[in-house]
């Protein structure tokens, strides 16, 4: 036996133990899966039959996993921008070192994060309870708020010029930190402008025909027309197609989405009963988002950190040099340069989001009425409750796909190298 053989086998006999366990503990279960989301399996009874895709088309003609599977949706994209936004705002802020105690903030941000995730639901249980704090702060509050509602909805127009320059300002505020191109700056501006009072027209020129829902797709379309129209004889440089959808797509979804919340916040005050947060269909879920941005805002906040302290301070010192002041710094300077960063929290906490389990067992076990089942507490109920496991293992499929997909889309997105 050659020296190089007898090297080979000396270092495979070191690494034998571990992938004996790699192969039994992770390759096994994940093929086996595999096998198990194309069979009709219960885990109790070895029969195993094999039906296909079955169960993967069971799962879109499931009313209960298509309501979990929104509920699923609206939980990761109403607590992840929440979650980095303020993580962001206080690493920025706990960074400052003319700021006093400094880690004594760190350390008190983060500590719900070392907290078990249970102890946080009791807590939280209580706090939403009937006669918990919120509830009786809601009380007191009830009047004044339902008089700022009947204001706002008395002046409609006043609250979409508001919800209007959110939006924008919030756009904004995303170009300036992943769009450095300065010769399209003014194309960028024009199409957070008029995107969303085109679309604001064509909306209320189908819902005054009362045509179909489907004509909100050429709707779209109809708004990047006349936005091309428009950039192409006001200004010389030219924004790519992809970059001008978009930004139209992600400018009119914003407001949306701020249009959504409003009229929610309108729901709840007006129709406001003292009782549990938790028992209420339309507050359950959003109740569960708040306690869940509080709990992890600390981590991601510790992540933060670690990214601006990797920021050389040459640069900030060659910037100041140079005239800039704090602001600017932090938008041209701070900002991009946490790209990698930003990704990298975004990915974690989308994957984070979408596994919300939990909370969801601990607080509500899915209800009132379905309104806070998710996919992973329903993959739960389906697997070791129904012990249907054919099927739960297919909704963990699908839910690793939508998981992949939308970390892949993130990384197109916020053209990252990570």
């Amino acid at each position: 036996m050659s020296r190089k053989t007898r090297e080979r086998l000396t270092t495979f006999a070191f690494l034998a133990p571990w992938i004996i366990l790699f192969a039994v503990f992770s390759i096994y279960p994940l093929v086996f899966s595999v096998i198990v989301s194309l069979s009709k399996y219960s885990g109790l009874n070895p029969h195993m039959e094999f039906v296909g895709l079955h169960n993967y088309v069971k799962a879109f003609q499931d009313e209960v996993f298509l309501t979990a599977l929104k509920n699923t949706f609206v939980f990761v994209i109403g607590t992840i921008p929440f979650t980095t936004a303020i993580s962001l705002l206080l690493a920025i802020l706990i960074n400052d070192k003319l700021l006093p105690l400094r880690e004594f903030f760190q350390a008190g941000f983060f500590l719900p994060s070392v907290v078990s995730m249970v102890v946080i639901s009791l807590i939280w249980l209580y706090l939403y309870s009937a006669d918990g704090p919120f509830n009786i702060l809601m009380a007191k509050w009830k009047e004044p708020l339902q008089s700022s509602v009947l204001f706002f909805k008395s002046h409609g127009f006043l609250l979409w010029l508001i919800i209007y320059v959110i939006t924008y300002l919030l756009m904004h505020l995303m170009d300036s930190v992943f769009f450095q191109e300065v010769d399209t700056k003014r194309n960028r501006v024009a199409i957070y402008l008029l995107s969303v009072p085109l679309w604001y027209a064509f909306k209320f020129f189908v819902n005054f025909w009362k045509f179909s829902s489907w004509f909100y797709i050429l709707g779209i379309i109809v708004v990047w027309l006349l936005i091309r129209l428009i950039l192409s004889i006001s200004f010389k440089e030219k924004l790519s197609f992809k970059a001008e959808f978009g930004l139209i797509i992600a400018n009119v979804a914003l407001f949306e989405v701020l249009v959504l919340m409003t009229k929610w916040l309108e729901v709840v005050i007006m129709n406001y009963r003292n009782i549990s947060f938790l028992a209420r269909p339309e507050t359950a879920l959003p109740s569960i988002m708040v306690m869940d941005v509080w709990s992890a805002i600390g981590y991601y906040t510790l992540l933060f950190i670690a990214g601006l302290r990797s920021i050389s301070e040459d640069i900030f010192e060659a910037a100041r040099i140079d005239g800039a002041n704090r602001i600017q710094m932090t938008f041209r300077i701070t900002l991009p340069l946490l790209k990698p960063t930003l990704f990298f929290i975004i990915a974690i906490n989308t994957i984070r989001s979408f596994q919300i389990f939990t909370e969801i067992f601990t607080m509500t076990g899915g209800g009132p009425r379905n309104s806070t089942e998710t996919i992973v507490h329903y993959l739960y109920q389906v697997g070791f409750r129904r012990f249907e496991m054919g099927y739960a293992s297919a909704i963990a499929y699908i839910l690793f796909g939508i998981i992949m997909a939308v970390t892949l889309i993130q990384k197109r997105l916020l053209r990252s190298d990570v």
